[in-house]
């Protein structure tokens, strides 16, 4: 009878780190256009199959030619959007400064950035 032994080298993991995100895509758009007619007018676009809300887990995107002319009204502070501007708005809008995201609720200044300079206005938000 023979026994062989297997000796693995320890394998030594130096942490954990965290992933990184990232959205490649591809897609194949083209054609509509603008019909106007008395007082009426049409802009359309044609070939979208992948406009419209798409849902994963905890994220969410909106695509297409047309996603921001959709997009309901919001209340500008509201950033983990529960429909107040209140104290549990401050972790978000503070995770979005460090970590250089962007959402729109939370670009008090409307500059098209989530930074320093929407602290300040951000505060007077919260202060009412």
């Amino acid at each position: 009878v023979t026994i062989s032994v297997f000796a693995m080298p320890a394998q030594r993991t130096n942490g954990l780190h965290a992933q990184e995100f990232s959205i490649s895509w591809f897609t194949i758009d083209g054609g509509g256009g603008m019909s106007v007619g008395g007082p009426f007018d049409l802009n359309g676009t044609v070939g979208q199959p992948d406009a419209g809300l798409m849902v994963g887990g905890a994220y969410s995107i909106t695509g297409g030619y047309w996603a921001a002319s959709f997009q309901d009204d919001f209340l500008l502070g509201d950033v983990n959007m529960d429909g107040a501007v209140n104290l549990l708005d401050v972790a978000p809008f503070v995770e979005l400064i460090s970590t250089g995201g962007f959402k729109e609720q939370a670009d008090i200044n409307q500059d098209g950035f989530v930074n320093l300079l929407d602290v300040e206005p951000f505060i007077e938000l919260l202060s009412g």
